[in-house]
């Protein structure tokens, strides 16, 4: 029979087994960066950025208030509520990485949800979300409109994409003389 302490250390294991190690791996370690995660479930991805130093506040929302309990004990904090209607903590320019997961496919107003949450984003920040081939939204004009750039290539298999806010307008119309 298992002791207490590997019982513990077991579950430990399965709990950060199931983080998002793939969108970790891509990210560097930074101890300033602010991540938040629209979907955290209960926290495991956040845990595990905070224990290899990817970030030094990991924030979560989660719609299932079970699995926000578990994920106060994990990361640095949760909001519970549906992404359609929460208010997203932050103040602009707070976030380094935002971790969307499948969370934006599932919403009604894609649009108006990655309007409010782009000017919360730092420049060059960066957003994980997986798009689905059959989805109804046009992804690439949502994108685009949000004023997020792709910044990997397209995948030719799985879903997830990673989209870049650039870290400064491509150029100022305002910056430039006057044609004579």
């Amino acid at each position: 029979m298992p002791s207490l302490a590997e019982n513990h250390a077991a579950r430990a294991a399965a709990f950060l087994a199931a983080a998002r190690g793939d969108v970790l791996a891509a990210l560097p370690p930074d101890p300033h960066a602010v991540i938040l995660d629209l979907a955290c479930g209960a926290g495991a991805t956040g845990a595990l950025a905070l224990k290899d130093g990817k970030c030094g506040a990991y924030v979560g929302i989660e719609a299932n208030p079970a699995a926000a309990s578990e994920a106060r004990f994990a990361i640095s904090d949760v909001v519970v509520g549906d992404l359609a209607t929460v208010a997203i903590p932050g103040d602009p320019k707070t976030f380094d990485v935002v971790i969307a997961g499948s969370a934006l496919a599932g919403l009604a107003d894609p649009p108006g949800f990655l309007g409010r949450l782009v000017p919360l984003m730092r420049p060059g920040g960066r957003l994980f979300a997986a798009i689905p081939a059959g989805s109804p939204h046009r992804w690439e004009k949502i994108i685009r409109r949000a004023g997020l750039v792709q910044d990997a290539p397209k995948p030719r298999k799985g879903l997830a994409r990673l989209f870049a806010k650039p870290p400064k307008a491509p150029y100022d119309l305002r910056a430039h003389k006057r044609w004579r």
